[in-house]
């Protein structure tokens, strides 16, 4: 079995954060508010990629994505806090679920 760390968290990150996001501010001329639109047009997909949790899936992808997108810039443009945050995510909602403490 392969880490989530290794997997879902820097795959999103890479691909959500590290090229759409990079990609669509790019479309703006990478202005300040063009970073800014990027980052909430990304999240919403971000959480869309989620429809398969429920609506509830799609608003807290969609929160997460708001978060690790605002890691990315605040950080100036360094993916290793969001993946890590991404991760550290994952995988206390993954122990949640193996605790029974969460139903899915």
């Amino acid at each position: 079995m392969q880490p989530i760390w290794a997997s879902s968290s820097s795959s999103s990150e890479l691909a959500y954060r590290g090229y759409v996001l990079e990609r669509a501010a790019t479309l703006g001329h990478r202005t300040p508010a063009a970073w800014i639109l990027a980052m909430i047009v990304i999240s919403v997909l971000f959480g869309l990629g989620h429809v398969y949790q429920g609506v509830a899936g799609v608003a807290s992808s969609t929160f997460a994505g708001l978060y690790f997108g605002s890691l990315y810039l605040a950080t100036g443009r360094n993916l290793w806090l969001p993946i890590l945050a991404h991760g550290f995510s994952d995988t206390i909602a993954l122990a949640l679920i193996y605790l029974g403490l969460v139903e899915i």
